[in-house]
């Protein structure tokens, strides 16, 4: 997904099936910006089909953590001071009210009729995936663990803290039977740790911290434990609260409680550009999968979408209730941003047309910048279908639960209990033997590392790779030209959720002519 040169947001060149569909999309009944009036029949379709076709989200969601100041005040946080939550200071009860004001372009508000309506909580889970306990690093910080990142190849585990540290843990390839291990503790910042961010070229693999400290340094955890060239990397005038990677690994996005986002040239380590973003502290930053855009979020309640070339912003969204918006992660299909918002949701937009699609509800999120992520699991097949693959979004909770819905459905798939505390952030991996791994940190400064565990996950992910008969779940037979009936299931076209293995398919779709190659990625399908 690219700007074009006006600036104007333009979807992927990439043929793909769905974005056909965006035709009677635009032409949907009280869509804001037509006037053609279309059946009752187009509408369900058109709805049914968004809900399903496009879902592919990251397998890793960056979360948004804090150091010292990890609540998130729901009222006008340019105008009040956060209390350090860390050392047990309450929020003044008074404070916690509703977010009202804000400035900036109200661009993007989904207009009422085209959110996703269903905000009553989800019914009770069902076994199509669990996660078992598989360990726990108690007391691993001083204070509260307000940060955690896999690394891009699941060797490394990094954890910070508000006690000022950066803990390197080794991942064996065999969690089930072999324990991580503590590698290196990281001391060089003056503050408490609010984000990590791996680079993801590599290995070895560069990481990146924000700290309250204002600052970004850079390590190379393998090799020293002192900061790497050419940190530190100055310029916000307060906390630094979120980083990302672009995906080449040669610019950094930051986002600060001075409510600016600044790109970073990593190399040299100098601001290439400087956004004033919002109108309250920045609290998430992430780069489009091909690293021409840039979305974050704020208190404020917006979410903004920018040119990363030309700092012009391209789309504003925001919700028509304006709640603090905690999060913001790109699809990796570029179609969609997932956003945490200070009301107990999670929302899934799909930003061009400034539309919430996705709704999920369940977890307890409203005095907290509370983190999430995005993972696939194997569901097992029933009435001799095979394995396919499925998507969750994961989220922690103000009552010490971790939280698991299904993506497509929202149904929760799971409640995990272990946490003492706030479950202020987590990250998902699989192991080189395959199994998923949940990792969950919060104000209770415990580590806890979780297995996948549902029915089809025995065998882990890689089984299903490596076998010729693999189905993605998606219906081999459709007509790739969109001549069909519109009424066939596109909810097979889930198997794009999963970002470790692709599909390509060449041929003109009659099931004949196809060509699939199971190994090699293919981003135009993304």
């Amino acid at each position: 997904m690219r700007p074009t040169k006006g600036g104007a947001l333009q979807a992927p060149t990439h043929p793909h099936p769905a974005d056909q569909l965006l035709v009677l999309q635009s032409d949907m009944r009280d869509h804001p910006y037509r006037d053609h009036k279309a059946t009752d029949k187009e509408i369900t379709l058109v709805r049914q089909v968004q809900a399903t076709v496009e879902m592919t989200l990251p397998s890793v969601a960056a979360p948004l953590v804090r150091g010292e100041r990890v609540a998130a005040h729901l009222g006008h946080l340019h105008t009040t001071l956060l209390k350090n939550i860390m050392t047990g200071h309450d929020l003044d009860p008074g404070h916690v009210q509703g977010h009202g004001g804000g400035r900036g372009r109200d661009r993007g508000r989904a207009p009422k009729e085209n959110r996703d309506n269903n905000t009553s909580q989800t019914p009770p889970p069902t076994k199509s995936l669990t996660f078992t306990s598989l360990t726990t690093l108690t007391r691993a910080h001083a204070r509260g663990v307000t940060c955690v990142k896999f690394s891009p190849d699941m060797t490394l585990l990094a954890t910070g803290s508000a006690d000022n540290t950066i803990k390197i843990y080794s991942v064996p390839p065999n969690p089930s039977s072999t324990p991580f291990k503590l590698l290196r503790t990281l001391r060089a910042h003056l503050a408490g740790i609010n984000s990590l961010a791996w680079s993801p070229i590599g290995p070895p693999y560069t990481l990146a911290s924000g700290s309250d400290d204002k600052s970004i340094l850079l390590w190379s955890p393998l090799s020293s434990d002192f900061p790497i060239s050419p940190s530190p990397l100055l310029g916000h005038s307060n906390y630094v609260y979120s980083l990302a990677f672009s995906p080449r690994g040669n610019m950094l996005v930051s986002g600060s409680y001075d409510e600016a986002v600044f790109l970073w040239d990593v190399r040299s380590g100098r601001v290439m550009r400087t956004l004033p973003a919002h109108s309250d502290p920045v609290s998430g930053v992430d780069f489009l999968r091909d690293g021409t855009m840039v979305c974050s979020c704020a208190a404020d309640g917006l979410i903004r979408i920018w040119d990363s070339g030309t700092g012009q912003c391209l789309r504003t969204l925001v919700d028509e209730d304006r709640k603090a918006v905690t999060s913001v992660r790109f699809s990796p299909n570029g179609k969609f941003v997932l956003a945490w918002t200070l009301d107990s949701s999670i929302r899934l937009w799909r930003y061009i047309e400034g539309t919430c699609v996705k709704t999920y509800q369940g977890h307890t999120n409203q005095n907290f910048s509370l983190g999430g992520v995005v993972g696939n699991y194997i569901k097992a097949g029933t009435n001799g279908q095979r394995r396919s693959i499925e998507a969750f979004v994961a989220s922690g909770s103000e009552d010490g639960d971790v939280v698991v819905w299904d993506v497509v459905s929202k149904e929760m798939l799971w409640r995990g209990k272990g946490h003492t505390d706030v479950v202020l952030a987590m990250d998902f991996g699989r192991a080189h033997n395959g199994r998923g791994l949940l990792v969950s940190v919060g104000k209770d400064r415990d580590i806890r590392l979780w297995m996948a565990d549902g029915q089809g996950e025995a065998n882990g992910l890689d089984h299903m790779k490596s076998s010729a008969e693999m189905d993605m779940d998606m219906d081999m037979g459709m007509d790739m030209d969109m001549t069909m009936d519109m009424t066939m299931s596109f909810e097979d076209e889930r198997a794009g959720l999963v970002d470790t293995t692709s599909v390509t398919i060449n041929g003109n779709g009659n099931g004949n002519d196809m060509d699939v190659d199971m190994n090699t990625p293919d981003h135009s399908r993304l």
